[in-house]
């Protein structure tokens, strides 16, 4: 009896830990849901007053040399760390008065940094000069090649492709958001706040 009681206390938490594993996987699923449910009506909310954004960059001939970069995003995004390349990183909360935020699933979001489908897309376009992405629109301004859609992870990317002679050469400039909110007002919203961005951005060499 007691390797019999022994074994049913192993089974019984082994389903113990299969059920809290199954719940840790469902809820972000669900909470993005929600989020995204919520986020949606703001679409019809005119946006806040575009803050400059300032950061550095390193870059030129040997890479170590600084660059004072800026732009302007609306105050509807808010500085996150992405914890990886795509930096810096902004998250779309209208309603949160804060100046730095958490990463949050489902929210859309502003970033600048390498990707391999941006990459490969800005080689093919500077050897051919064929387009890339969905809805593609050659700029080729000095500081951009051409904008375009990706698929970002499932999700939807609207892309600045920067040109060479940027510190960023070949990396994107983009905004990333559900696939859900295509052809709504808050798409439009979102679009106009990176055009703003790609529009004001500046690097200087220090």
């Amino acid at each position: 009896m007691g390797f019999l009681d022994s074994l049913k206390k192993i089974f019984d938490t082994v389903e113990d830990i299969a059920n809290s594993a199954e719940k840790s996987i469902s809820a972000p699923a669900g909470t993005a849901n929600t989020v995204n449910d919520n986020i949606l009506s703001t679409g019809n909310t005119p946006a806040k007053a575009s803050v400059k954004r300032e950061t550095t960059f390193f870059g030129g001939e040997e890479g170590d040399d600084e660059f004072s970069v800026s732009f302007m995003l609306s105050g509807d995004f808010i500085e996150f760390d992405s914890h990886c390349e795509l930096d810096p990183a902004f998250q779309y909360e209208p309603l949160n008065k804060e100046d730095y935020t958490e990463h949050k699933e489902g929210l859309p979001k502003v970033f600048i940094g390498p990707l391999n489908s941006v990459y490969e897309a800005a080689v093919r376009y500077n050897e051919s000069g064929a387009p890339s992405g969905e809805d593609f629109e050659s700029i080729s301004n000095g500081t951009f090649l051409f904008k375009a859609m990706f698929d970002y992870c499932g999700d939807a990317m609207y892309t600045y492709v920067f040109s060479a002679g940027t510190t960023q050469e070949n990396n994107a400039f983009a905004v990333t958001y559900d696939r859900k909110f295509i052809g709504t007002p808050l798409e439009r919203k979102l679009k106009a706040a990176l055009d703003e961005a790609a529009a004001t951005y500046c690097e200087i060499k220090q």
